[in-house]
């Protein structure tokens, strides 16, 4: 197989979704390449040196770089404020309410585009439409209230 192509893929060598056969072309062709053998070697290596590195965290140095960004900045380090005497809340906030000012009045001005009644009036001639009216029907004379039924 190409050495190129297999510089590639040597490295996809510990993924678990790699197939049997992919596998075993990489490992054939490990023990045929000396080059390829030994950056399969130092990948190991730095792989193992890896896991065995142990982070010493030493409590003074936090301390040790906070004092030199001090020094450095002149002890001007802003400890929570904009311009050392604005809140670094006050933005985020001032954002959030005009934003929100901008939703309600968008709400409160807004119109239907598109009314029932010129949807349904759309097709009809305007000498053959009838006039819509909000007034309720007056059931007392619809429905007689002796309970008969007037034919």
């Amino acid at each position: 197989m190409n050495h190129e192509l297999m510089q590639e893929k040597i490295w996809t060598l510990d993924d678990p979704e790699l197939s049997l056969q992919e596998r075993q072309e990489i490992e054939q062709h490990l023990t045929s390449c000396s080059d390829c053998a030994g950056k399969i070697a130092q990948l190991n290596s730095l792989q193992s040196r890896l896991k065995d590195f142990k982070l010493n965290e030493n409590p003074a140095f936090t301390f040790k770089v906070m004092e030199r960004l001090h020094e450095k900045t002149g002890g001007k380090l802003s400890q929570g404020s904009l311009l050392g005497f604005i809140p670094k809340w006050i933005l985020p906030a001032l954002g959030y309410g005009f934003a929100f000012f901008l939703m309600w009045s968008a709400i409160e001005t807004r119109q239907p585009w598109i009314t029932t009644q010129s949807v349904l009036l759309a097709d009809v001639p305007a000498q053959a439409q009838w006039q819509y009216t909000q007034e309720s029907p007056d059931l007392n004379n619809i429905v007689p209230t002796n309970g008969e039924i007037s034919s």
